[in-house]
């Protein structure tokens, strides 16, 4: 671990100079190549860097330092290493589409308005919209598509998105007793995922109808991570894929974990699984009484059946 830090400082400034001015991402990697040392961080200033290593938008000019701590754990074995880097704002080098797309990231997504800077590196920013000879049909061809498109497909698509819905609810266990039993047996979540998604893979040649959505999602993600999209990014928009309350807060879960380095992550998936649990066998039960409900149609229809076979004979034969 010692021997590493001269790599693991290199790693870290990726395409900056020196730590003296820093105006570009840096690279807080989580494990260092070639070893088998996993790192965590802690930021001393997480108004001017955050957890992906993106410069915030309120730096000063003049720069900041801010400290990094490099906490580098090795068979049990732990070193911290801190380092000072000096901030300045991001250097965009005229793409100011980036620019503006950052900005808009870093806001609430929750919140109701999102705001659009007013300048760029010290350059203001001027915005205006694109007139459109066609503006004034499209409301008469969304409103035609809409009516197609709700008597043609509207209701196949809303059952195969409850059929997806349910197999999703349905798997939620299962991975994550998974990515538990792989987090206690010592592996990272990154591995976790890849080695899921490689059972997944042997499964599925073996019986080729077999597709799950939440493990294609899982697979997805292992293809952002390695194509080098950060671990954080990578879950969350697993997360929000999937779409249900269950894979959002396990990503959010996960996230917490990777940001703070904590060794909680077992105690919060073992909590998180047993909820699971008790929920899956709760909705076994709401499924088997819709089911009930949707017989008791076809029932009725048999016993009015069942009656008229009987009445009619009887009533033939009074009138006799």
């Amino acid at each position: 671990m010692e021997n590493s830090r001269n790599k693991l400082v290199k790693l870290v400034l990726d395409n900056n100079k020196s730590a003296n001015h820093i105006d570009k991402p840096l690279n807080l990697i989580r494990e260092i190549p070639d070893t088998d040392i996993s790192v965590t961080w802690d930021i001393s200033d997480g108004r001017v860097l955050n957890y992906d290593g993106q410069i915030m938008s309120d730096v000063s000019q003049e720069g900041t330092i801010v400290n990094l701590t490099a906490n580098m754990e090795l068979n049990e074995l732990t070193l911290s290493y801190t380092f000072a880097v000096n901030v300045f704002p991001r250097n965009y080098k005229g793409d100011i589409q980036e620019a503006v797309q950052e900005y808009i990231n870093s806001q609430d997504s929750e919140q109701k308005k999102i705001f659009l800077p007013e300048n760029i590196s010290g350059e203001k920013i001027s915005y205006y919209k694109s007139a459109s000879k066609i503006g004034k049909y499209i409301p008469i061809v969304a409103f035609i598509m809409c009516v197609a498109v709700f008597f043609l497909k509207d209701r196949d698509l809303k059952s195969e998105v409850k059929k997806r819905n349910i197999q999703l609810q349905s798997d939620y266990p299962e991975i994550l007793s998974k990515i538990l039993l792989y987090s206690n047996a010592g592996l990272s979540i990154k591995s976790s995922i890849e080695r899921i998604v490689r059972q997944y893979e042997d499964e599925k040649k073996k019986n080729p109808k077999e597709y799950h959505y939440a493990y294609e999602e899982l697979k997805m993600a292992t293809v952002k991570m390695k194509s080098g999209v950060s671990e954080i990014n990578a879950i969350n928009q697993y997360g929000e894929r999937c779409g249900l309350h269950n894979y959002i807060k396990l990503a959010n879960i996960i996230e917490q974990n990777i940001r703070r380095g904590t060794g909680e992550l077992s105690f919060a998936l073992e909590n998180e699984l047993n909820r699971a649990l008790v929920e899956r066998k709760n909705t076994a039960l709401k499924r088997g009484s819709e089911i009930s409900t949707k017989l008791l149609g076809p029932m009725t229809v048999m016993l009015i059946v069942a009656l008229v076979i009987l009445m009619v004979p009887a009533l033939m034969s009074i009138n006799m």
